[in-house]
């Protein structure tokens, strides 16, 4: 019997930890443990905070846990469009020119999006985020025949032209929650489409195994005992500076208070502060970020603009409860269904939740109650199994 198959197509994989790459890696790891055969199409593009028409890779395959990763060279020479698209500003909303040139020319790849022309039309192929150009070239190079896992945000480009172009074009939709399904039926209001209407609400599989030993490691000794903890890319699009602003604030008022620690990639600026209580550890191995969070008294996510956020369901997974945007559809879903964090909108509840987060008791009832919602929807053979019977494997 043939091995079945499956690809994603994503801007970037393997050394980029952002959370729709870092999502993908998981559903191609875990299916691969399926014995299902998975491949990767990508650019040789090593993440967006370096040049996107540069070839930080070879062009090629490589195996990646057990995943073929076959990497396509980046296109040349139209990203100034993309540039010039991105930063005009002489009307509230962009013409359509300004609004296809954004998404035409970003990163992208005519190699690979020629290649997918050679991929039998029975082997699911997988795209997103809509975000970047690679994903709306290949729709609209191969229509009908790729199926969308956008990773929407309710932002600006969201409502424009070319994402309906998608929508249209799109074979089949998986969407990571239910707000994420709604924010694209609200996007493409005026038109008929009843696959998205119908389409599967699926979310991103967790392995509670990885966490539960991975999560005995030590946490590094200059930490401090008592901390709180923000995960991810440090952006301003994540409210990373507003984070840093309140905070630094709280610190100041109150000298006794934890550290707050932030662990990954993005814009080390954004982390640079003369406060001691302010602590950026950079990048860390998968053993020692899950001891991070498992030690810490809480996860704050202030970002406004989630699909998923995979960084809470860590977080609940290691039994520590969060502090997130009640701005955020996603996120306030999320805290409002599990009871398992707090939710603010602004400085004097943002406090409010930190002096809340430091009694154990309530700490305690918030954890657990993350941590069961996580393994009731997103364990990796709930999310897995229905991954397999949307893409019809």
């Amino acid at each position: 019997m043939e091995k079945q198959k499956v690809i994603f197509v994503t801007p970037w994989y393997d050394s980029f930890a952002g959370g729709y790459e870092f999502s993908i890696r998981r559903y191609a790891e875990f299916l691969a443990l399926s014995q299902i055969e998975v491949e990767v199409l990508t650019t040789c593009c090593k993440s967006p905070y370096d040049p996107w028409d540069i070839d930080h890779y070879n062009p090629g395959t490589s195996d990646i846990n057990n995943v073929v990763v076959r990497r396509f060279k980046t296109d040349k020479g139209q990203l100034q469009q993309h540039v010039d698209a991105h930063t005009y500003n002489k009307t509230q909303s962009k013409p359509l020119e300004k609004q296809y040139d954004f998404f035409k020319f970003g990163i992208s790849s005519h190699e690979l999006i020629q290649h997918v022309s050679s991929i039998p039309e029975d082997i699911p192929i997988i795209c997103g985020p809509y975000f970047h150009s690679l994903c709306f070239n290949l729709l609209t190079s191969h229509p009908q025949r790729i199926i969308l896992q956008p990773a929407f945000h309710d932002e600006q480009q969201m409502y424009w032209q070319p994402v309906k172009d998608m929508i249209a074009q799109a074979k089949d939709f998986i969407f990571f929650t239910e707000e994420e399904k709604d924010l694209a039926i609200l996007s493409n209001t005026g038109t008929s489409n009843k696959r998205l209407v119908e389409a599967q609400v699926i979310g991103c599989p967790l392995n509670e195994y990885d966490y539960i030993f991975q999560g005995l490691s030590s946490t590094p000794a200059d930490l401090p005992k008592h901390y709180f903890l923000y995960l991810g890319r440090k952006e301003r699009g994540k409210n990373t500076a507003l984070l840093i602003n309140w905070y630094t604030r709280y610190l100041d008022n109150n000298p006794t208070a934890p550290a707050l620690v932030f662990v990954g990639g993005g814009d080390d600026m954004l982390a640079t502060n003369t406060n001691p209580g302010l602590i950026d550890l950079g990048y860390v191995d998968e053993a020692t970020k899950n001891s991070i969070i498992k030690n810490a008294i809480a996860l704050i996510n202030l970002s406004n603009n989630e699909s998923f956020s995979y960084v809470i369901m860590e977080a609940w997974l290691n039994r520590t409860p969060i502090i997130a945007s009640s701005d955020c559809a996603v996120t306030r879903s999320h805290c409002i269904k599990s009871h398992g964090g707090l939710l603010t909108s602004n400085e004097p509840s943002f406090i409010a939740a930190l002096e809340t987060m430091q009694n154990q008791s309530a700490n305690k009832e918030l954890a657990n109650n993350g941590f069961n919602y996580v393994m009731t929807h997103y364990s990796i053979t709930h999310v897995i199994n229905q991954f397999l019977d949307t893409i019809a494997l």
